[in-house]
């Protein structure tokens, strides 16, 4: 009687043990998997928040580099009709200042 007493007590304790032992690797996997888990979520939680902060930056640069290049164009634009302006002004007076001269020499010449 005592054998099947201490037998029961043991493969009590075995079962026990055996549920025990399960019940904390099956706790620390699924903490394992808890864990892993968040640390991939966050891990791509952040390697989003990087990808759109970059490709927000590159369109930011992207956006002035264009309105550099637009200010620039308009200013250079803007330049160069001055300078047509100036250039064809130039061209009439001194034009038109030959052109009365040479007049106003022929009429006292021939006058």
């Amino acid at each position: 009687m005592t054998g099947v007493v201490l037998f029961g007590v043991v493969l009590f304790g075995a079962v026990l043990f055996g549920v025990v032992l399960f019940g904390v690797v099956l706790f620390g996997a699924v903490l394992f998997g808890v864990v892993l888990f968040g640390v991939v979520f966050l891990t791509v939680i952040c390697f989003t928040v990087i990808c759109l902060t970059v490709i927000f930056l590159a369109g930011v640069i992207f956006l002035a580099v264009t309105l550099a290049g637009v200010i620039f164009l308009a200013v250079t634009f803007k330049t160069v009709l001055f300078l047509t302006v100036t250039f064809l002004t130039g061209v009439i007076c001194l034009t038109g200042v030959t052109f009365k001269t040479v007049l106003f020499l022929t009429s006292c010449v021939f006058n």
